[in-house]
């Protein structure tokens, strides 16, 4: 079983970054690689989210107790066709479904709405969190 969990938000420009860490917390050793699923939700439900999975993916071995690690970047600037306070409504979860997985795991979402439609960049999973 992961952990999911969101840290480190840099700004800059009307873009953010955070870091995406999944613990391992099985008891044996988790080989994965790859991507994570993303989904962002609300109170109303689901919230517009299209990840763009961005770099190489390399299969990696999480040990017991330990952790792999994804940037997300987004922009706060909204589309020329987001109108209102927000580009899009503010989640309070991201739902995380790790590579080879169906379940999913969540993590809370503080950082404010995703404009451009919910686009996600997103890296793949690392055993060294991202620079």
């Amino acid at each position: 079983m992961l952990a999911a969990s969101l840290s480190g938000l840099d700004a800059g420009a009307g873009n953010r970054y955070v870091t995406l860490t999944l613990t391992n917390k099985s008891g044996k050793h988790c080989r994965t690689g790859g991507w994570a699923g993303l989904q962002l939700s609300g109170a109303a439900g689901r919230i517009p989210t299209k990840v763009f999975r961005e770099g190489t993916a390399r299969t990696i071995v999480i040990p017991n107790g330990g952790r792999a690690y994804a940037r997300l970047h987004w922009a706060v600037v909204p589309a020329d066709d987001e109108t209102g306070t927000t580009c899009e409504p503010v989640a309070d979860t991201l739902k995380v479904i790790p590579p080879n997985q169906t379940e999913a795991v969540s993590a809370m979402w503080k950082y404010g709405p995703v404009c451009q439609h919910g686009e996600i960049r997103l890296t793949p999973l690392a055993t060294t969190p991202p620079a």
